[in-house]
């Protein structure tokens, strides 16, 4: 019976989802990156079309003029909708890569360069809506000298690596170690992720080391000032958590994430 129900909300969830998404991409204007050659300089530029009385008109901005960041920002959103009204309206309603395939065994470390240009939204103020998923910048902590690779991330921790595995299998979209501010004090979430049938996204908080008392109590005091600034646990942030050596469950981080996302079709 609750797995019926879990079924149906899942189905009416995808349906409502493809409805906005066509919604949003309709209304979207179209845009183009390219590039122009200006006195021998090739500049980075995007592109956007209008219609003025009854024609055409194309209008061009360098990526790092203001108008063209804003323009840029736009064309993320349009791609991020457009990818998952193609993963929504596949017949597949359900996840064909078992979690257990994912892979342990970690690739070489990286160190990426630092961000320098990073905003650092204040989580008092934040919709967790796409738009303000897009403006979120990762931290690329160079310091990570013993991390683990994949992509174009370097992960702190095997569990991270897992974690963020999990979320490319389950086709949600991520941010790693995104900088925002709570009450005047910089945090990291490890994770912000992006879901496309709520067109949410929300935070995941991995704690590695519960079984070590000064990192709990770190731990404990980081959850309550999460608490104070009104993000709720299970639909604004979840806790993946493990103890001692090798303790972290991925089935269990499965059932979070879903049980995030269902919640947030709720609150939506």
């Amino acid at each position: 019976m609750i797995s019926s129900r879990i079924i149906e909300s899942a189905i009416h969830l995808r349906k409502s989802a493809i409805s906005s998404l066509q919604l949003i991409d309709q209304n979207s204007p179209k845009l183009s990156l390219g590039k122009h050659n200006v006195h021998g300089r090739t500049v980075h530029v995007i592109r956007i079309f209008k219609t003025i009385n009854g024609k055409q008109k194309c209008f061009e901005y360098s990526i790092t003029a203001p108008i063209g960041k804003k323009l840029l920002t736009a064309n993320q959103k349009v791609f991020l909708v457009r990818k998952a009204l193609a993963a929504l309206s596949s017949d597949d309603l359900f996840v064909t890569q078992s979690i257990r395939s994912i892979s342990k065994t970690p690739e070489k470390p990286a160190f990426p360069d630092p961000d320098t240009n990073v905003n650092t939204p204040n989580l008092s103020s934040l919709s967790f809506s796409i738009d303000e998923w897009l403006s979120l910048s990762e931290w690329n902590d160079p310091r990570i000298t013993n991390g683990y690779r994949h992509g174009n991330h370097v992960f702190r921790s095997k569990s991270e690596l897992m974690i963020a595995q999990l979320l490319e299998a389950l086709g949600l979209e991520y941010k790693y170690e995104p900088l925002i501010m709570i009450g005047g004090t910089e945090r990291r979430p490890d994770f912000a992720v992006l879901c496309p049938e709520t067109m949410r996204y929300f935070f995941i908080e991995h704690l590695g080391l519960l079984s070590d008392a000064r990192y709990r109590m770190d731990a404990i005091a980081k959850m309550e000032q999460y608490d104070k600034a009104g993000i709720r646990d299970g639909i604004d942030i979840i806790y993946t958590t493990e103890f001692g050596q090798g303790g972290f469950d991925i089935d269990a981080a499965y059932g979070k994430i879903a049980g995030a996302i269902l919640a947030q079709s709720k609150s939506v």
